[in-house]
């Protein structure tokens, strides 16, 4: 247990530790009412990173939860193959550029697999149209 806390704050499991940290502060005020999980949807479009029709805060969470599993998994390893030093040292920085494409491709399998399609769920715009379709809700 000792070893996976002292991963955990060290780099590069540290970053993804914080992220952690603020991901789950997140999600407790999202409980109890006091944020809104869709608060941060507007400022970042996630169609250009292949995360399209995922919520941010959803993304944000599947990436800190992934990238921080696979850097903890990773400076455990390193710390038991490897002495301190510079092969560790250039090794936990090619840790970090994994642990980062493990937390991208992890929001997109939920984008992709798990998370409904916006094509599935008409927006509003596209639902007015077929109410006015109905009969007796014409003009006349």
């Amino acid at each position: 247990m000792r070893e996976v806390c002292t991963a955990a704050l060290c780099f590069p499991a540290f970053f993804f530790s914080v992220a952690l940290v603020v991901v789950t502060a997140f999600w407790l005020l999202v409980l109890c009412g006091a944020a809104d999980v869709h608060g941060f949807d507007a400022d970042l479009p996630l169609g250009a990173v292949g995360l399209g029709g995922l919520p941010v805060s959803v993304a944000v969470s599947a990436m800190a939860v992934a990238g921080w599993c696979a850097a903890l998994a990773g400076t455990v390893a390193l710390g038991r193959l490897t002495e301190p030093g510079v092969v560790r040292s250039g090794l936990s920085l090619v840790l970090l550029g994994a642990a980062l494409v493990v937390a991208h491709g992890a929001a997109r399998l939920l984008a992709g697999r798990w998370w409904p399609p916006r094509a599935r769920f008409p927006s509003a715009g596209a639902g007015a149209g077929v109410e006015a379709a109905r009969p007796g809700a014409g003009p006349g």
